[in-house]
């Protein structure tokens, strides 16, 4: 089994050809949030597909998810097959464990789902940039400390980034993505080192209160 960036799918080619108009009409409005289009994103990419596979795929994706916890994920299938988005079956295995692929619902579904890009996924909330805007209450030591931490952090995913690369080589568009993330990560220690800078510039100087840390 091997994962896939989460968000890219290459299901099959009668499913890319289609359009909206291909649809019946009451399955032109049908909604799914983030979690549940990357399940039915994977789910088209490796079907038919285990729920044990489906909760390893993202937990092996570089890319952090809700649906990396058995909790989340296995009711939120459920509810895929509830909604007729996802159908069940006994599976070939010696324990015929229960496989799912999409229906025709659910093929709608993860065609608007992939298609309603707005601009707040653009731009998501990034926790590393959020951080940032709270350091004014550490000391600069203290500050120091912490860019040196995200840093490591960031070389760690740096790391699990490549190995995902060679997991994932037989996935559309997958190293694109990988470009994507790595640049990314390369941006992010870049503008680190300019916060380093910043932050030695306020040890030199006379700013050197924060509430938090007692690092000297």
């Amino acid at each position: 089994m091997k994962p896939i960036f989460l968000g890219v799918t290459s299901t099959s080619a009668e499913a890319r050809e289609r359009t909206p108009a291909d649809w019946p009409d009451q399955l032109q409005t049908l909604a799914v949030n983030e979690a549940e289009g990357a399940v039915l994103a994977v789910i088209a990419e490796r079907q038919p597909i285990t729920r044990y596979e489906l909760v390893r795929t993202f937990q092996l994706s570089p890319s952090a998810s809700q649906n990396a916890s058995k909790g989340s994920l296995y009711p939120l299938v459920g509810r895929m097959v509830e909604r007729n988005y996802v159908s069940s079956a006994p599976g070939k295995g010696r324990q015929r464990a229960e496989v799912f692929s999409l229906t025709a619902m659910g093929e709608r579904a993860l065609y608007q789902w992939v298609m309603g890009l707005d601009k707040q996924h653009i731009l998501p909330l990034d926790p590393l940039m959020l951080r940032v805007l709270s350091l004014s209450e550490l000391t600069p030591p203290t500050r120091v400390v912490w860019v040196a931490s995200a840093k490591r952090l960031i070389l760690e995913k740096a790391a699990e980034l490549q190995a995902a690369k060679a997991r994932t080589a037989d996935v559309a568009y997958s190293s694109l993505i990988y470009t994507a993330y790595k640049e990314s990560l390369d941006a992010k220690l870049r503008w680190l080192d300019l916060l380093l800078i910043e932050i030695a510039s306020e040890i030199g100087g006379a700013n050197t209160n924060g509430r938090y840390g007692s690092i000297t």
